[in-house]
């Protein structure tokens, strides 16, 4: 089993139309489920591979296990740290069935 520090709390949230009082639809950001992840930054190179990302964004690095991410899309964000990050990228790991990685960049606000 890869052992890694899965010390960091996000949560997984979805986006929904909700309706308000005055009966227009407003899209909020409702939470799915709460996990434990290995979180870190790209580094220098990944940048340098990604030339598609835009400048400014902070792109980071999620480690989930991979039961407990099964059902996470790319449809779904990840909020980590008071930031929301939109999946990017999603490599199951059907080999072990350790931990599978989620690429995230910051959404704007």
């Amino acid at each position: 089993m890869l052992l890694n520090k899965t010390n960091q709390r996000i949560q997984i949230m979805k986006k929904i139309n909700q309706k308000t009082q005055q009966g227009d639809w407003k899209s909020v950001m409702v939470p799915v489920k709460k996990l434990w992840a290995d979180v870190t930054k790209s580094t220098l190179k990944e940048y340098r591979e990604d030339a598609n990302l835009l400048e400014g964004k902070e792109k980071v690095i999620f480690l989930i296990n991979s039961m407990a991410a099964k059902d996470i899309t790319r449809k779904n964000f990840i909020q980590f740290k008071d930031k929301n990050y939109n999946i990017t990228d999603i490599q199951r790991d059907f080999e072990t069935h350790d931990f599978d990685k989620f690429t995230g960049v910051e959404v704007d606000k």
